[in-house]
């Protein structure tokens, strides 16, 4: 593809760069909303400028907006790779997989409505209206695009930078954080196409889009008055008893290689943490707080806890790894285990983190696993469905998920469709970066929200914290080595309208481009248009 440069060309994808690390900087800060809001406005008006002089041009701003939106919003999984003889390498093919895949959603969208939508006849091609409402279904389907790959759409999403916008507490239990962000695009395309038409002079144009931005501020302006008052009833789900419950930290200075006094020393927190704990508390502890499988028999210090356990009448949802053995044999798992006096469930870690727990396709790639990880692996195994569902922990069903998950919408709401409450249970030491924490305190509110569920992250290697079914943080650990954080959590019953349609929400913007296809290639071919010569705007 050859894509005529100038100087205006590359003002204009300079802009799309700059927007586009704006919108991922704005995910680890969402307090930086109107940046944010500035930012995807000024997006909208260069990729309308860039449309109008090509359709290479378009394409081309596009996607540097979008590479420049992920490596600024999820550039920091190259941190992730610090071992081996080639580390800078490696981070850099890792920075690469990871644009390719959160960037071709978008691209790919942009390309394909480009090509049914165009038309023979140049002028409606640069219509701005029309290059907006493509612009926006392009991003509200790479969104949803998102949910089915490997990342999810939480990291560097739109809902997850505009969380803290005023209105979001109403918007998000009712449309989710795609729903938030297709409306903050709705806006900024508003008064993206008003700044077009007003520097165009284009007067009827400019009236009727001037219109819309006064009707877009009203109507934000009313959701942040009404989110000031208490939430409505048919966007909350219905109060509960409340639950005494102790987030188990481990200590921040704990290595990643075991040692077995390492062990010897966490079995004594949690044992003590057990001690403590008055009957009918709830112990949940971080991620691979064990660093190995419990033995198929309790014996030893694991009898020991058994019975403690018992005897005390608390319950533990610890997070450790497990043995699943299936019809193709023994497999590792990332699990949650309870341990309560009634009964022992378990929950494994279906969304697991590529290049970290496995290896994708280890079949076709197993030479190159075989250079870089010195023998070719699959690594964990995903759980199946029968293992994750809700746990019972104290007379509440409670949704369990693992680090990863809380970035996929779809799985959260899954998780949370029959619980009254939801644990997280994190490791954070993978990457010691503070965009990537930040985030995952967003997106953290945003499910919560989504839900309309306390949401309770236990956290190793970063502070744990106590998420209100509103997006508040109600409490969170002062820091990384405080060692147990006590806390009532309210359950909630019921559904929010995003959890009731949940799926058709995702399905919602390709299901809108792919009738914008069709129609716009049925109209090509029933009213066909002579060809006219296209001529540029300077």
């Amino acid at each position: 593809m050859q894509v005529k440069v100038d100087g205006v060309s590359l003002m204009l994808w300079i802009g799309c760069a700059g927007c586009g690390t704006m919108l991922g900087l704005c995910a680890a800060w969402p307090w930086a909303w109107a940046l944010g809001f500035v930012g995807l406005t000024t997006l909208g008006l260069l990729v309308i400028g860039a449309s109008r002089r090509s359709a290479k041009q378009g394409l081309a701003a596009v996607t540097i907006a979008w590479s420049a939106w992920q490596l600024a919003g999820t550039g920091w999984v190259a941190l992730a790779v610090r071992d081996g003889a080639h580390t800078t390498l490696w981070q850099l093919v890792v920075l690469a997989v990871l644009l390719v895949l959160q960037t071709a959603p978008a691209v790919g969208s942009w390309w394909l409505l480009d090509l049914a939508t165009r038309r023979r006849h140049p002028a409606h091609d640069r219509d701005a209206l029309h290059l907006t409402l493509r612009l926006g279904l392009t991003l509200a389907c790479a969104e949803s695009l998102r949910q089915w790959g490997w990342w999810g759409s939480g990291y560097a999403g739109l809902g997850t930078a505009f969380v803290e916008l005023p209105g979001a507490r109403l918007v998000v239990p009712a449309l989710g954080g795609a729903g938030l962000g297709w409306l903050v695009w709705a806006t900024s395309a508003t008064w993206a196409c008003a700044a077009w038409y007003r520097m165009a002079g284009a007067r009827r144009a400019g009236r009727w889009a001037v219109g819309g931005v006064l009707l877009s501020s009203l109507a934000w302006c009313a959701l942040w008055g009404l989110s000031r008052q208490p939430t409505p009833g048919w966007l909350q789900t219905r109060p509960g008893s409340d639950l005494s419950v102790i987030a188990v930290q481990p200590p921040a200075e704990r290595g990643r290689h075991w040692t077995p006094q390492e062990r010897d020393d966490a079995l004594a927190q949690l044992s003590q943490a057990i001690r403590g704990a008055a009957p009918g508390t709830v112990l949940v502890t971080a991620e691979t707080f064990f660093p190995e499988p419990p033995p198929r028999v309790a014996w030893g210090a694991w009898l020991d806890l058994v019975k403690l356990i018992r005897a005390r009448g608390v319950h533990v949802l610890v997070g450790m790894p497990h043995m699943l053995r299936d019809e193709t044999g023994l497999h590792m798992i990332n699990a949650v285990v309870q341990l309560s006096p009634e009964r022992q469930s378990l929950y494994a870690k279906e969304r697991l983190v590529p290049g970290g727990e496995y290896l994708p396709w280890p079949e076709t790639l197993g030479p190159v696993y075989a250079q870089v990880f010195e023998k070719a692996r699959t690594g964990q195994q995903a759980g199946p469905p029968e293992l994750t569902g809700p746990l019972f922990a104290s007379g509440q069903p409670v949704g369990a998920s693992i680090c990863h998950e809380l970035s996929f919408a779809l799985t959260m709401s899954e998780r949370a469709r029959e619980a009254t409450w939801l644990v997280n249970l994190a490791d954070d030491m993978w990457i010691d970066n503070a965009l990537y924490r930040q985030q995952m305190v967003s997106v953290a509110r945003l499910r919560a929200m989504e839900a309309g569920k306390t949401l309770l992250r236990v956290s190793q290697g970063a502070t744990s914290m106590l998420v209100s079914p509103e997006g508040e943080v109600l409490a969170s650990a002062p820091d990384a080595n405080a060692r147990l954080m006590p806390l009532q959590v309210q359950t909630r019953e019921g559904r929010t309208p995003y959890q009731r349609a949940a799926e058709w929400l995702v399905l919602l913007p390709l299901t809108l481009a792919v009738a914008w296809c069709l129609v716009a290639l049925g109209r090509r071919v029933l009213f066909p248009r002579p060809m006219s010569n296209p001529t540029t705007t300077p």
